[in-house]
């Protein structure tokens, strides 16, 4: 993982959360929901995405 991964999700990680938290009604729930999304998306091939 470079830098810019990390740098890019964190950029976007207050919005994914407050998304998650009005998702899920919970905090707990929502940081965990981000930490799964990270996960996922930092093994993704980004390349290889539609976008």
């Amino acid at each position: 993982m470079t830098s810019g991964t990390a740098e890019e999700f964190t950029a976007h990680r207050p919005r994914m959360f407050g998304l998650a938290y009005r998702l899920l009604g919970s905090a707990e729930e929502a940081e965990d929901a981000v930490q799964d999304a990270y996960l996922r998306w930092s093994g993704a091939d980004r390349w290889a995405i539609d976008g």
